[in-house]
């Protein structure tokens, strides 16, 4: 290992190029630049790093940031713009970060043809006049914000995305006797819902984005977030108004491809009235009359299915999350992870975002002793939170792993007697097989059924607990006996398995520049900052792990195959990004042998028969709930259809996914519909 203070003066040095005068400055010095300038970056009260940029005598802009400050952590960044466009045309990143990891990245556009390389990604090609490069990590603002400011439009950016900036309002900040004029932008495209916004002096400088701030003006940052958060509310509001549409009228889907979920066949030629929130007529289309002015919509030979379920998600309440999860056709997600103060917040939102999101069943988690979640460290604690959990309105209450085993049967006993389920982690120093007798009705994440399979009475939590299992599924036999009898424990007890695949699959995604596998079929769709922080992520960094991370995936998928095979309830969910890693997941369940027409069932009716709500959701049938979706394609032939939804219908409302995707600044999936949106 260098030492720290070592590595920061390599790194200072081999910056090089143009601008080695600059790159050996001591710390917070800049040779007596004027236009230095230096910012704060503020969090919980916390100064993280110290940032300070100028411009060096070649005409470089040069950023150094410090985090947190007075470390050995320092990354430089060195740019250099097109006078006319204000694109960068080169920069080069060196240093050591926060993480105490080693930071290198390269882009130049020479005469048109732009190259980049990072730890993250690399790339090369043709660059459209104007194109603005999106670095990594660092210095963002620096180098996006002087060619958004001249572009009269969306910019395009690299390695990919368009962004644009808009002007909202110039306002006076004071402290003490101190005043500056600011002018607040939104950069839409950028991130989902113009989430990033930033705020400019004078000399249309940087001057802070909610999180950084001019060094000295910490005390006006929540002037500033109050600003954003107003304006980031018109924006919801906005959306929840345009994107929802409430037909007035009846509503016929004609000449539909059916899925019949309790048959699992599809019915040709099929329609479905709707009246209101509720299907009042299903069959064929010759056989069922469209009321009189009605609303029709034409499938045109096109899959029509229930509503897709996500059974492990975290997207209540984030209206980003809850307008991919209704673009890409789920109607209805299990909130996994409430803790009380976040379960009362949520009963208390506005009736208009209740309306808008998904349907919602959640899950309250109790945790142990040091965990970040609510914690039970007696029997009397563990048994007033199930009922506090059961008065807020929980269908579930799940296990974390920092919870000591001896509370799981007071948990079990409290449950069963409000009518909860209970699943989640295996409890601490608890193997597969205790968690069974225990009475958990579901295990959570398909890698912990096998973290402490050999009965290991090791705490295992989070990451850590799924690479044992993956360990552990690279080491078995899956056709040995000992998988045979855990299969059929799980099913004799009628234990589900809540098997997130496509959560687990990128641990096997070792070498650089890979894209997480929910993600590689859309990055093109996403927007510049948000796709790439999807790129070269993975569970386990070392490439010598890459053999039994990829043996250990290929038995998870087998043992999801098996589990089915045997009758054991498969819960499809996410833990991930919602819509997008739901696709993905059912794509693992066929690519592991489980046949189509059950896949779609699971994410149907299966998980509303689980959660018992089969009686009005899971299924498109007279009385039961108007939840449904169009999907431009056929998912019982090719799966990765599912992820082709061109109308979605939850409780008898309408849903664009174009639309949903457009104000989310992701590109379409397909061609729209052509469904009415609210005036």
């Amino acid at each position: 290992m260098i030492p720290r203070a070592l590595a920061v003066i390599v790194a200072e040095l081999l910056i090089g190029g143009c601008s080695a005068r600059s790159a050996m400055l001591p710390a917070g010095t800049n040779g007596g630049r004027a236009d230095t300038v230096h910012y704060v970056a503020v969090r919980g009260g916390r100064n993280l790093s110290r940032t300070s940029t100028w411009t060096d005598p070649s005409g470089a802009t040069v950023v150094r940031t410090q985090s947190p400050p007075d470390t050995g952590a320092v990354v430089l960044t060195h740019l250099r713009f097109d006078p006319r466009s204000g694109a960068p045309v080169w920069l080069r990143t060196t240093g050591i970060d926060a993480r105490g990891r080693a930071v290198e990245e390269r882009f130049e556009n020479v005469r048109g043809v732009a190259s980049w390389e990072s730890s993250p990604e690399s790339g090369r090609g043709a660059a459209v006049a104007g194109a603005i490069y999106f670095p990594t990590a660092h210095a963002k603002w620096e180098a996006i914000l002087p060619g958004l400011l001249r572009a009269a439009g969306p910019a395009s950016f690299l390695p990919r995305g368009r962004a644009w900036i808009e002007r909202e309002g110039t306002f006076v900040v004071s402290r003490g006797a101190g005043r500056q004029q600011v002018t607040q932008y939104a950069v839409r495209g950028f991130f989902p819902l113009a989430s990033e916004r930033v705020w400019l002096d004078e000399s249309a400088r940087l001057f802070a984005d909610g999180e950084i701030v001019r060094a000295g003006w910490e005390s006006v940052l929540p002037v500033l977030r109050d600003s954003a958060e107003s304006a980031s509310a018109a924006d919801r509001q906005r959306y929840i108004r345009t994107l929802r549409h409430v037909p007035r009228r009846p509503v016929v889907i004609r000449n539909a491809r059916l899925y019949d979920a309790h048959t699992k066949t599809v019915v040709e030629g099929a329609t479905v009235v709707v009246r209101d929130s509720t299907i009042v007529a299903v069959g064929r289309d010759a056989l069922v009359r469209a009321p009189a002015g009605a609303e029709v919509i034409d499938a045109r030979g096109r899959m029509l299915l229930p509503g897709l379920w996500d059974m492990h998600s975290h997207d209540y309440g984030d209206l980003r999350g809850e307008m991919l999860q209704l673009a890409g056709g789920v109607t209805t997600i299990r909130d996994i992870l409430r803790d009380t103060l976040r379960a009362v917040r949520l009963a208390q939102r506005p009736g208009d975002e209740v309306a808008f999101a998904p349907n919602v069943v959640w899950a309250g988690v109790i945790d142990g002793a040091g965990g970040p979640r609510t914690a039970a460290t007696s029997d009397s604690a563990a048994r007033l939170l199930v009922r506090r959990y059961a008065e807020l309105g929980a269908s579930q209450i799940k296990i974390y792993g920092r919870l000591q085993r001896r509370f799981v049967p007071v948990v079990v006993a409290e449950a069963r007697r409000l009518g909860l389920r209970v699943g989640g982690h295996l409890a601490a120093g608890m193997n597969t097989e205790e968690a069974i007798r225990a009475g958990y009705d579901e295990i959570s994440h398909i890698a912990n059924v096998l973290a402490n399979f050999r009965g290991d009475s090791v705490y295992f939590t989070g990451v850590a607990s799924l690479w044992r299992g993956m360990q552990n599924a690279a080491a078995l036999d899956m056709e040995s006996d000992s998988v045979g009898d855990l299969i059929r424990m799980l099913e004799t007890n009628d234990v589900a398995v809540d098997a997130t695949l496509a959560f687990v699959e990128p641990s096997i995604r070792v070498r650089a520049f890979r894209v997480r596998p929910y993600i590689a079929p859309v990055l093109h769709r996403l927007p510049p900052g948000w796709g790439r922080g999807y790129v070269g992520w993975t569970m386990i960094e070392p490439d010598s792990m890459a053999e039994v991370a990829a043996a250990g995936f290929a038995n998870l998928k087998k043992l999801v195959r098996m589990l089915h095979a045997a009758g054991v309830q498969v819960l499809p969910g996410t833990d991930e990004i919602g819509g997008f890693t739901l696709h993905r997941e059912l794509e693992l369940y066929a690519e592991a042998g489980i046949p189509a027409a059950d896949v779609l069932y699971l994410a149907t009716l299966g998980a509303a028969r689980v959660m018992g709500m089969d009686a009005t959701l899971g299924s498109l049938a007279v009385g039961k709930r108007a939840d449904m979706i169009l999907v431009d394609g056929d998912p019982l032939r090719t799966m990765s259809d599912i992820g082709r939804v061109i109308l979605t219908m939850k409780g008898g409302a309408l849903y664009d996914p174009a639309l949903l995707y457009r104000a989310l600044a992701v590109g379409p999936c397909c061609p729209r519909l052509g469904i009415p949106s609210t005036r």
